[in-house]
């Protein structure tokens, strides 16, 4: 099972978890809170070919927000 840390303010909460074994967060010291469109906008800036592929799932989950694979991208981000 994979536990995701919600709520992750700074860069030293994140290296904490990660002694912890923690390989998941989310939090402000990644981003705040985004609309749909801002986070594709993120996930192009940081992984390029993965964009074309959230591209297509935010097409699809338009009016549920964000897909799960989406935020699990987001939250992979201390690993």
């Amino acid at each position: 099972m994979d536990v995701a840390a919600e709520g992750v303010k700074n860069f030293e909460q994140g290296m904490h978890l990660r002694t912890l074994g923690v390989r998941l967060a989310q939090g402000y010291v990644f981003a705040p809170p985004l609309p749909g469109s801002s986070f594709l906008q993120l996930v192009e800036a940081i992984d390029p070919l993965q964009a074309g592929a959230a591209d297509a799932t935010e097409r699809k989950t338009k009016r549920g927000g964000l897909a799960a694979a989406q935020l699990k991208r987001h939250a992979g981000g201390t690993s």
